[in-house]
């Protein structure tokens, strides 16, 4: 009944072995093809060529405006079908109606950052031959390639199983807690100051993020392909956003890059967060309701812009 009303995920077992290593320090790891598993509550196939979504052709067929969708988990859609993802979503808008076929192809892959997003759009998304590169921007994109083995925290005294907890919904849950809890205890950053601290002029983290929008630009303008940049606001605090001025700073660094940009914070301004989340009492990420919005500003920017 929870899992059927949209509050949570059902807090069963997981089986979400859907990625796999790759021999290169610019991707390091990737979606495995035909895998399939059952992630957060859903069922995932993921095609032949190592995305989640349907089985393109690499030629495209005459008459076809193909989009690449370069991303991290918002883009892949996790917590979500892959009917209900805004890619999918805005897939079946711009197919209603008119002679053209479109075709808007989901390279989102879990805790990507800018310089995996860059490496994707250039070793696979230019396969397709995408006449649109559409990058999700996500406020933690400057963050360091993530451990896919190490995204949940563990609980100590019960860690050497961790391997095998960690594909346990309540497990993940209560180890989640164990390090929020540990965190305040500790005095450790909030999130807030995480997010904030990776904007710092100068910082590491930020300046990278910089160089990697603007190798993506780069290779788009190198391919003729013009490249639209989505910043994609945190589910968090909505009534009283503490991230605008990060999206200003990100908006107007990709638009001096050549980016066209839209700053999808208006759309969800305002709005309760927890009816966005996936998980009313842990998982932020967007929901199909948020997924719509989403997919529903995209499209009107579209074809405002004339991009399309």
């Amino acid at each position: 009944i929870v899992r059927a009303s949209g509050i949570m995920n059902a807090p069963f077992k997981d089986n979400c072995d859907i990625h796999m290593l790759v021999d290169d320090p610019n991707i390091v790891y990737r979606l495995k093809p035909n895998a399939t598993g059952f992630c957060t509550g859903i069922n995932i196939k993921i095609n032949s060529y190592g995305f989640r979504d349907y089985e393109y052709k690499i030629n495209k067929n005459k008459g076809t405006f193909r989009i690449a969708m370069i991303g991290d988990s918002m883009t892949f859609g996790k917590g979500v079908e892959l009917e209900d993802t805004f890619t999918k979503q805005l897939e079946g808008m711009l197919n209603k109606g008119g002679n053209k076929k479109y075709e808007v192809l989901n390279f989102g892959v879990y805790g990507y950052n800018t310089l995996q997003e860059r490496a994707t759009l250039e070793k696979y998304a230019l396969n397709f031959s995408p006449d649109l590169i559409i990058v999700i921007y996500i406020l933690n994109d400057p963050a360091e390639i993530m451990d896919i083995h190490s995204e949940i925290p563990y609980i100590p005294i019960i860690s050497e199983l961790r391997p095998l907890l960690n594909n346990l919904y309540f497990y993940r849950y209560a180890a989640r807690n164990y390090a929020n809890i540990k965190k305040k205890l500790q005095g450790g950053s909030s999130y807030e100051e995480k997010i904030l601290d990776f904007y710092e002029d100068g910082t590491i983290g930020w300046e990278r993020t910089e160089g990697n929008l603007q190798g993506i630009q780069n290779i788009t303008q190198k391919e003729g392909i013009s490249a639209l940049l989505v910043i994609f606001p945190t589910l968090y605090k909505l009534n009283d956003y503490p991230f605008t001025a990060i999206h200003e700073k990100v908006k107007i660094n990709a638009q001096k890059q050549g980016f066209y940009v839209l700053d999808l914070l208006q759309y969800f301004e305002g709005l309760d967060e927890r009816e966005l989340w996936v998980d009313a009492f842990e998982d932020r990420h967007a929901n199909k309701k948020a997924n719509l919005i989403a997919a529903k500003a995209i499209y009107d920017d579209l074809m405002k812009k004339g991009l399309v």
